[in-house]
């Protein structure tokens, strides 16, 4: 490729994750990618190319016109018209500030005037969201793919918006408050300080809405279904429950020790109660924040109050357990829980004051 025909700092990404940059000039032969433009969508015979990006953000936010890319003398999508073909792409920060300065009409009501930065959209892309649309204002749409489940996230000053369509969750993974107005068609919103943090909170978000409460509930029943009612005592009811938390823990955890971070084998690992199942609620039983993966003889001596966790995830130790033992399996003062988030919060605190053993 002619590196000189290319200005790296402008681009489009397409939604599958290829950039696309303008080139200079467009050759079938050689297989190079270009920008053209036209009036309409269907008159491809009268499309002319563009040599940079400046050009096509004239083109398209000034004049109105389609935009196309070639590639290896195909056509590649983009069929709509003007503003809409960019924002499907999702521009670069310097297209949207050119798109500012040429004072296009459409460029601010189109809601790119505050571009989303690669690193929030990276940390959408990794946990499992596709970024859909612009929405209102400066705020873009994404989605779990095959799933109903939308987030909304805006980039500030002081860091990201992310707003979610589950009441109180912003704050349960970790999210700061914030006193900006909760967008139309979502139900609490939160702010990250970093995309680190965006990039936890929503991975967290992605197990918690791939395995929602009704749907973890609604899969105990099935299952109880296929068993005899006459078998269906209260131990295998609480069997099976375990079983399906122990399936939403595997996902939250990434199928790793909360505590060591160990990969071990899926048979190693224990989903740990923090309130026990005869102890909690319904709705408390099948809480993934009720829960912690555990190695198994983790598991037991958390179960039996012989470790717990404060509220910044680092481990406690009971008078009752043998130092030996600690040194065996390297429990010390510096042993802490991976993650941690205010929804693990009151488990572990109600497990701090009724499970450990002093």
């Amino acid at each position: 490729m002619k590196r000189a025909l290319l200005d790296e700092s402008l681009w489009f990404i397409h939604k599958d994750g290829g950039r696309f940059y303008p080139w200079h000039r467009y050759s079938k032969h050689h297989g190079f990618s270009s920008f053209w433009v036209s009036d309409g969508s269907n008159l491809i015979e009268h499309a002319v190319p563009v040599a940079t990006i400046a050009e096509l953000v004239v083109e398209v936010f000034s004049r109105g016109r389609s935009v196309w890319l070639f590639d290896n003398g195909n056509r590649s999508g983009l069929y709509r018209y003007g503003y809409d073909a960019i924002l499907g792409w999702g521009a670069s920060a310097e297209v949207a500030s050119m798109a500012l300065r040429a004072g296009a009409p459409a460029a601010a009501s189109a809601g790119i005037h505050k571009p989303l930065p690669a690193l929030v959209a990276k940390a959408l892309a990794d946990t499992g969201y596709d970024l859909i649309s612009s929405a209102d204002g400066d705020w873009f749409a994404a989605a779990i793919s095959g799933s109903a489940w939308r987030v909304l996230v805006q980039a500030v000053d002081e860091g990201v918006l992310l707003a979610v369509a589950d009441p109180t969750m912003a704050q349960r993974i970790g999210l700061a408050s914030t006193e900006v107005a909760v967008p139309a068609g979502m139900a609490d919103i939160g702010m990250a300080r970093g995309a680190m943090q965006l990039y936890e909170a929503l991975r967290v978000l992605h197990s918690l809405q791939t395995h929602p409460a009704s749907t973890l509930s609604a899969r105990v029943e099935a299952r109880l279904a296929g068993i005899p009612e006459t078998e269906r005592t209260r131990e295998v009811r609480q069997r099976v429950g375990q079983d399906v938390f122990r399936e939403a823990l595997m996902d939250l955890w990434q199928g790793r020790c909360a505590l060591t971070g160990i990969p071990f084998p899926s048979e190693l690992l224990r989903a740990s109660h923090a309130k026990p199942w005869s102890k909690a609620t319904d709705a408390e039983r099948l809480d993934p924040f009720n829960g912690l993966l555990l190695a198994t003889h983790l598991d037991a001596m958390f179960d039996t109050g012989l470790i717990s966790f404060d509220g910044h995830g680092r481990v406690i130790t009971s008078a009752h357990l043998d130092p030996v033992v600690r040194a065996h399996f390297d429990i010390h003062e510096g042993s802490r829980l991976r993650s941690v988030t205010p929804g693990h919060l009151p488990y572990l605190a109600w497990h701090r004051e009724n499970i450990l053993r002093g």
